[in-house]
């Protein structure tokens, strides 16, 4: 899942627009974020995705 910032409005005809540099750069951070507190810290996904998402976002 990525951040509900980072995601692109995909309307019926429109391509899908290129990520910006800074949009893949938190992405990256986001999911490697995830990822650490999924697996080393034990948490479900959805918790650390909620976390991460939160780390990253700024929130």
């Amino acid at each position: 899942c990525v951040p509900s910032r980072l995601a692109r409005w995909r309307l019926p005809g429109v391509p899908p627009q290129p990520l910006s540099a800074a949009e893949i750069s938190r992405r990256d951070a986001y999911e490697e974020r995830a990822a650490i507190l999924e697996f080393d810290a034990g948490l479900t996904r959805e918790e650390a995705e909620r976390l991460a998402r939160i780390e990253v976002e700024g929130l």
